[in-house]
């Protein structure tokens, strides 16, 4: 089962959902991490209050872009409120895998990006 997944986020890694530069965003910002060099920049689109759009660009390792390729696909469409409560724990979940600690940065570096913009 856990190679199903695994092969979910190669898959993810290789087409990625949403990868592209978001003509006329209401908000943007870069996220990097460090640990691993993931860099990426999400891009938003809030129409009252509401996540019309979400998408974003940029390098990084397969766990980062899949992360961020699931992460803009299921922000579509929530309010801020929403999008601000999900943890990182619900993005593992829709991963569908257990991460080890030293991965969660990567994993998560989508969607701590957009709900940082945010605030």
């Amino acid at each position: 089962m856990e190679d199903i997944y695994r092969e979910y986020i190669l898959d993810l890694y290789r087409n990625p959902l949403n990868k592209r530069i978001l003509e006329n965003p209401t908000h943007k910002m870069h996220g990097h991490n460090s640990n691993c060099g993931d860099d990426i920049w999400i891009y938003l689109t809030i129409v009252d209050d509401r996540v019309q759009d979400i998408s974003f660009d940029g390098v990084g390792c397969a766990l980062c872009i899949a992360g961020a390729s699931l992460t803009t696909e299921k922000l579509k469409g929530l309010t801020i409120d929403e999008l601000a409560q999900i943890s990182v724990i619900e993005l593992y979940q829709w991963l569908g895998v257990e991460m080890e600690s030293t991965r969660v940065k990567c994993v998560s570096l989508a969607l701590r990006t957009a709900q940082e913009v945010l605030k």
